[in-house]
């Protein structure tokens, strides 16, 4: 009996370990099939740019996973200086030379959107840098623009605050240094990071917000550890329907609780801001923004007001004409007296009872009162207006002045101080210290600096963005580690707001476009040696410096980054100031990693590094 059972159990069990062999070979086969038919489908746009075809659905992503921007570099090589790929389901084109980005950003008008889906997981809507091309943008760049120069960007106003971040920073490493010559290895990345922070801070708030927030600066300083899952977010951009999918729903979590933490600080700054300004004395970039909400409030109730008024006039007109009776209506007692009827019949008014002329024109002459004597025969037609006297072009004009202004709002304000914030202070702290990471490892090269800020500054001259044609190799420095390693390895992505060309090449619309920056920067087309830190490539024979338009950390076009004239203040005065105090080196047997960690900003990975005092 028992062996008659455990044979039955044997093969139920066979024919179901059959049944669900056959069922996974026919999911796995159907699975395959329905890959190759959509790899057959999925072809490119005709007289799409050239690039590698990667996998079917998934195309090039599964290869994005760190550092893109050698690979994109790599597909440039051999496709050329525009090529589409894959991401995904989703054209990528991606620009690998200047003359490129510059036919997309400057010639063309059409690519200047944002890939929305994928940009809301991190910065959640509204703000300057992610949103798309439109009035609104316009605005809020134009008003960002004029503000920051108000309160001195790109203005020798703004020098001084530089001047004593820089100090700061100096009188910090200096503390850490104590009795002694020379600091031992430190970690002088986040030292630096608080101190750019402090100027944007000045800006914006009016006063050093990590250095009197210490949750904050903690909040702000998680964004410069190295974290493993920073991979993934690069993959959301192309994929954003995968932002609830382990992993890469961590990636989702830690960025809506980083900006929900940071947008909370914000508010709490604008809610001091409310209670303590003066609308006649701004006191920085909120300040003048709360001022432009109350002008479009007031500008918004006057126009409200008018624009009532303007309709019951016209509704006042318009019954009027439309409708001979409609005084008496509003006048009956005058109705008694008004023969209406038996004159119009006769094609005749009689003057001298037609009160209704006389009540709302005051008294008119015979010959020009419109309801007076008419010498009609027949029927009295009073034709309909077509319209209210008001011509399309005006209509226009009212319903651009009801724009102008819709884009000042609490709700945009706070994402707007957070990405000014954020990227003022990510480009100069990441940049600078790249700069104290290569100035350690090539001891000559830090030699010359000192040499010319010895020759230029003396001992007691203080740093000047006025001075800058005295310090070619300064710049020279600047700009080579902008071409190492700029910020912002891949641009901020662009979107085709419409079916487009460039440079002869057909851009299907909704294709992010992304400029290769490092790419560009790194081309041995254009650069002898481009894996070496050389800043005297960028000298002339006469000892001029060189600016190369190769090197865009900025970007270029209408989309450029609008705090480059702070970014260059920041850099010269503050690499001036510490280089005059300090000579760096590395720790004995250590050797930096000057590859970085590349996601969204190409930082270095920490380091030590140890500061001397110059006598």
């Amino acid at each position: 009996m028992l062996s008659l059972i455990s044979s039955s159990v044997s093969i139920i069990f066979r024919c179901f370990s059959f049944l669900f062999n056959s069922w996974t070979l026919i999911f796995a086969t159907s699975v395959l099939l329905l890959l190759l038919i959509m790899d057959k489908t999925d072809k490119k746009m005709p007289g799409s740019p050239p690039g590698p075809r990667g996998l079917p659905i998934l195309g090039m992503l599964p290869f994005m996973m760190s550092y893109p921007e050698r690979l994109m570099a790599d597909w440039s090589k051999k496709h050329g200086p525009v090529i589409m790929v894959k991401m995904g389901p989703k054209n990528v084109v991606i620009l690998g030379s200047s003359d490129a980005a510059h036919a997309a950003f400057v010639k063309n008008t059409h690519l200047a959107n944002r890939p929305q889906d994928g940009l809301e997981i991190f910065a959640g809507g509204k703000g300057i840098l992610f949103i798309n091309s439109s009035m609104f943008h316009s605005e809020q760049r134009r008003f960002c623009l004029s503000a920051l120069r108000e309160f001195g960007m790109g203005r020798r106003t703004l020098e001084p605050k530089i001047v004593d971040c820089a100090a700061m920073l100096c009188d910090e490493i200096d503390d850490v240094c104590g009795n002694d010559v020379s600091t031992g290895p430190i970690q002088i990345e986040q030292m630096i990071y608080v101190t750019m922070s402090n100027v944007i801070s000045h800006l914006v708030f009016g006063h050093d917000s990590l250095s009197d927030n210490k949750g904050l600066c903690e909040l702000l300083l998680r964004t410069i550890e190295p974290n493993k899952y920073n991979a993934l977010a690069g993959i959301l951009m192309f994929l954003p329907s995968l932002k609830n999918v382990p992993p890469f729903s961590i990636t989702t979590k830690r960025a809506i609780e980083f900006r929900e933490d940071l947008h909370r600080y914000i508010k709490m700054e604008i809610d001091r801001h409310r209670t303590s300004r003066d609308p006649n004395q701004p006191r920085d970039f909120i300040d003048k923004f709360l001022n432009e909400i109350e002008k479009i409030k007031v500008r918004h109730n006057s126009n409200s007001n008018n624009n009532n008024n303007l309709i019951l006039n016209n509704n006042v007109k318009d019954k009027h004409l439309l409708h001979p009776n409609y005084s008496n209506q509003l006048h009956p007692h005058h109705h008694g007296n008004h023969n209406h009827h038996d004159n119009h019949n006769h094609g005749n008014h009689n003057h001298g009872s037609h009160h209704h002329g006389n009540h709302h024109h005051g008294n008119h002459h015979h010959g020009t009162h419109h309801h007076g004597n008419h010498h009609h025969h027949g029927t009295h037609h009073h034709r309909p207006r077509k319209s209210s006297g008001r011509s399309p072009r005006r209509r226009g004009s009212k319903s651009r002045r009801k724009i102008a202004g819709a884009s000042f709002s609490e709700d945009q304000l706070i994402p707007l101080v957070r990405d000014l914030f954020m990227a003022g202070t990510d480009t100069s702290s990441t940049t600078i210290t790249w700069v104290v990471i290569f100035l350690a490892s090539f001891p000559n090269v830090q030699t010359r600096l000192h040499e010319e800020l010895d020759s230029v500054l003396g001992q007691n001259m203080t740093p000047s963005v006025s001075m800058e044609d005295k310090m070619p190799y300064m710049r020279a420095v600047i700009q080579e580690t902008f071409r190492m390693r700029p910020p912002l390895p891949l641009s901020v992505p662009h979107v085709a707001q419409c079916n487009t060309t460039l440079m002869g090449y057909r851009v299907p619309k909704d294709s992010i476009i992304l400029t290769n920056t490092w790419g560009i920067q790194n081309n041995p087309k254009f650069w002898v040696d481009p894996d070496t830190f050389k800043p005297q490539r960028h000298i002339d024979d006469l000892g001029k410096f060189i600016k190369s338009p190769n090197v865009i950390p900025f970007n270029i076009g209408s989309r450029n980054c609008l705090g480059q004239q702070l970014a260059k203040m920041e850099l010269l005065i503050t690499l001036a100031s510490l280089c005059r105090r300090f000579w760096f080196t590395l720790p004995i047997g250590e050797i930096p990693d000057l590859k970085g960690e590349s996601t969204f900003i190409l930082r270095p990975f920490p380091f030590n590094v140890v500061a001397t005092k110059r006598v």
